[in-house]
């Protein structure tokens, strides 16, 4: 389903409405020394982590993402949004996010956060490898792509942990152990998903 998603061309959301992953580095500088300002559980482990995993994606030259294929882009595809009938994909839902980008960020998406179990602390290699065999029946991977996945399915988990880090300042969450996207990141950083 997410791959017949993306070989969709609907004109109006290819016009208007263009998504540029890399914005989170300008999220993260003008967002994150508000952080120091507060108490939170963890507050210097997290800070001196994020702020390691910004430096580690330009030293990877994440930026070159941006020459990677694009379509039109869910942007935002956990559980919560995808409406399943008989385990079969019947409909996506919140449409806030959608654009058009680089579809391997969906990918990203459903890999960081679908095959991580949080409270095990353990990735599922062999169901996210199930679902890319299943999207490239539809939808083949370039070289390219495979090459960054990744590279992107981690910085997917830390564009989300920088939005969920918002939560912290509002005091709507008291410690990043109640951030899921936190703790897949803090994996990928430890481990080699060997995902392509």
């Amino acid at each position: 389903a997410v791959a017949s998603f993306h070989l969709l061309s609907w004109r109006p959301i290819l016009d208007s409405r263009t998504l540029d992953p890399l914005n989170i580095f300008e999220i993260y500088n003008n967002f994150f020394p508000k952080l120091k300002e507060i108490e939170f559980s963890e507050k210097d482990y997290y800070l001196s982590f994020m702020e390691d995993e910004v430096k580690f994606f330009l030293d990877n030259k994440i930026t070159l993402i941006n020459i990677l294929p694009k379509g039109i882009i869910h942007n935002d595809l956990i559980p919560e949004n995808i409406m399943f009938n008989n385990n079969e994909v019947e409909a996506f839902i919140d449409l806030e996010e959608i654009g058009h980008g680089i579809m391997l960020l969906d990918l990203g998406r459903v890999l960081s956060y679908w095959f991580f179990d949080p409270v095990l602390h353990r990735y599922n290699t062999k169901d996210a490898a199930i679902f890319l065999d299943s999207y490239q029946t539809i939808r083949k991977l370039s070289d390219e792509e495979k090459n960054s996945l990744e590279l992107v399915t981690r910085f997917v988990a830390f564009r989300h942990s920088v939005y969920v880090g918002k939560l912290l300042y509002q005091k709507k969450l008291q410690t990043i152990r109640d951030i899921p996207d936190f703790q897949s990141l803090e994996y990928f950083v430890k481990h080699t998903l060997n995902l392509s």
